[in-house]
């Protein structure tokens, strides 16, 4: 009876969380990573588990709410809106202890901004990876150059302060190239939605166009966002923004 219960082979209970081990974009390993628009870029995942790995899922998604990742990585918080859209995602399934994962794709030409790569993984027995995420900065010299200026000026991470009932002056310019089709200066609270906007005729060759001296006021207390638009001929479009924060 005691060599039979010593010998008897005894089931594990899983309680281990698999691993993320590696996350690259072009071999290039850091939690903040500066891409080009249409580059076409790989990114290339590595995980481990102690018994067995289930799924590996990658997702690209717009930086520009606020929103934040408690995992490990880049913890998020990016406030600046992005200029285009850019979506991707994958899912696949894994087995073994150990995957290596690479994923081809391009960075869509029309977009500037903050995007965040998030990398999950989920065991067989449904255990969850800690969360990595990667800031992904998109610099586009094909869109227009937006500059501007506010009174007051904004502070170095791009808040503009004003008491309830000031008056936020702006001037500025756009450029393109390949010419300014519309531009657009605009008031817009937090959920995105416009309550003043003034529209620039474009006049001469296009190529640039300048704005001096708009003023917005009647503001009640809250957060709003400055918005620049340029749109040029071939459909590029460019977003500057500030946030604008007027107190009571």
């Amino acid at each position: 009876m005691l060599a039979f219960f010593s010998c008897r082979e005894k089931n594990q209970v899983d309680v281990v969380n698999p691993t993320i081990t590696s996350v690259t974009v072009d071999s290039e390993d850091s939690t903040v990573i500066v891409l080009s628009a249409g580059e076409n870029i790989t990114i290339q995942i590595s995980a481990q588990d102690n018994m067995g790995l289930n799924q590996l899922q990658y997702n690209i998604h717009p930086a520009d709410n606020e929103h934040v990742h408690t995992g490990s990585g880049h913890a998020g918080g990016e406030n600046r809106l992005n200029s285009g859209e850019w979506f991707s995602e994958a899912i696949v399934n894994l087995s073994g202890t150990t995957a290596t994962e690479s994923f081809n794709l391009s960075v869509p030409d029309s977009i500037a901004g903050n995007w965040h790569l998030s990398v999950n993984l989920l065991d067989e027995v449904g255990l969850l990876a800690t969360e990595y995420t990667i800031l992904l900065q998109v610099t586009n010299p094909n869109l227009p150059v937006i500059t501007a200026t506010t009174i007051p000026a904004a502070d170095e991470d791009g808040n503009i302060f004003i008491a309830e009932g000031g008056i936020l002056g702006v001037s500025g310019e756009a450029s393109d190239t390949d010419k300014l089709a519309r531009l657009f200066v605009r008031i817009a609270n937090w959920q995105g939605v416009s309550t003043d906007t003034t529209e620039i005729p474009i006049t001469g060759f296009g190529e640039t166009m300048g704005f001096n001296n708009l003023s917005y006021d009647g503001f009640g207390s809250g957060d709003y966002r400055l918005i620049i638009e340029a749109i040029d001929s071939l459909g590029y479009h460019r977003i500057w923004d500030a946030s604008l924060i007027v107190t009571d």
